[in-house]
């Protein structure tokens, strides 16, 4: 069994194809998986909830969100709102740069997985501030992982998973 049976994680930037691939993954590998959008337009609603389409196929559940990450308040609502809705957050894929969007995404999704102390922040590719990140929320259980590339964005996420016990 993966260490993502039965997880719940929230990949943002879905509208890329590299995005669609990596929910589709994720849920193959028995991911719950939500996805993000940053407008509320047609388009990017279509998008998000064709990704889910193949996502529910592997018989996973999933919600499509929109994230303001100009605005901390209300990813944190938004989050609050998921969590709510779905299940708690075990892990989140953030955006690539700019750096400002995957710190505020990053520090209101490990603020919810270090209260139940355990999550992972996975980062596909190297982003400034990644080191940052992990000083600040390794020490409360949340693993910041790195990928190298979107491909390797799965294997670092199981990897970082198992690693907590999951």
């Amino acid at each position: 069994m993966s260490a993502l049976e039965g997880r719940h994680v929230l990949v943002a930037g879905v509208r890329e194809p590299e995005g669609r691939v990596l929910a589709v993954a994720l849920a193959e590998a028995g991911a719950a998986v939500s996805v993000t959008t940053r407008r509320v337009e047609l388009a990017e609603e279509v998008a998000a909830n064709s990704i889910l389409n193949e996502c529910w196929t592997f018989g996973r559940e999933g919600r499509a969100i929109t994230l303001d990450l100009g605005n901390p308040a209300a990813v944190a609502a938004a989050l609050d709102s998921l969590e709510a809705d779905l299940a708690p957050l075990d892990a989140v894929v953030t955006p690539l740069p700019p750096a400002d969007a995957v710190n505020v995404l990053a520090s209101a999704a490990a603020e919810r997985m270090s209260a139940r102390g355990a999550g992972v922040v996975a980062l596909p590719g190297p982003v400034d501030g990644a080191e940052a990140l992990s000083a600040e929320w390794g020490p409360r259980g949340v693993v910041v992982a790195v990928a190298q590339g979107d491909t390797d964005v799965v294997a670092a996420l199981t990897e970082a998973l198992a690693s907590q016990g999951f």
